[in-house]
């Protein structure tokens, strides 16, 4: 019989899985090496054919040579659900608490009617997202979804060890119960 606590009473270590973004890297490299051929005037000797190619070759070896720095570079734990709060260091060092969480929402991008990426939409007091120590890429908005007195962080959940969809169960979970904790 399991006697350990539920995932939602105990700290969540979710880490980088190389498993889940090797097909995304590899559309990249293929992407990257098409462009390349028509770049060189391979198939198409069109000066326009020839200037396209180079564009894509440029943007997409660049997301590629970014997404494999991630690969090589990103190791251990990248993100934290836990009672206290919420920690992503890829966002900031500090952990976010649940007190200063006003909502939190599923988001889903999509490109030509595809699932692009799915992130969630962290909705936090626009004073304390001031005093974090935020990294270059972290992605801060004013949304208009978010509620008075909100800024939105968004949450990747590209190529995390855990599914996108019980990252948002689990940290629902712990946001509704800080939340009750602290109403009565």
């Amino acid at each position: 019989m399991d006697t350990s606590p539920p995932a939602h009473a105990r700290n969540t270590d979710i880490s980088l899985s190389l498993a889940r973004a090797l097909p995304y890297w590899l559309i990249l490299l293929l992407g990257t090496g098409w462009s390349a051929v028509m770049a060189s005037g391979l198939i198409d000797g069109s000066s326009s054919t020839r200037v396209i190619g180079g564009v894509l070759f440029v943007a997409l070896g660049l997301l590629t040579i970014a997404g494999l720095y991630m690969a090589l570079t990103q190791r251990g734990v990248l993100v934290t659900l836990s009672p206290e709060g919420i920690r992503d260091i890829r966002l900031a060092p500090e952990v976010i608490p649940w007190s200063q969480v006003h909502g939190l929402r599923s988001m889903d991008v999509r490109v030509f009617g595809f699932a692009a990426t799915r992130y969630i939409a962290v909705d936090i007091n626009r004073d304390f997202v001031q005093r974090l120590a935020l990294r270059r890429g972290a992605r801060v908005t004013d949304d208009t979804a978010a509620p008075p007195g909100s800024v939105t962080l968004d949450l990747q959940t590209f190529a995390l060890s855990m599914p996108h969809d019980e990252v948002v169960t689990l940290a629902e979970t712990h946001w509704q119960q800080a939340r009750q904790a602290a109403a009565g």
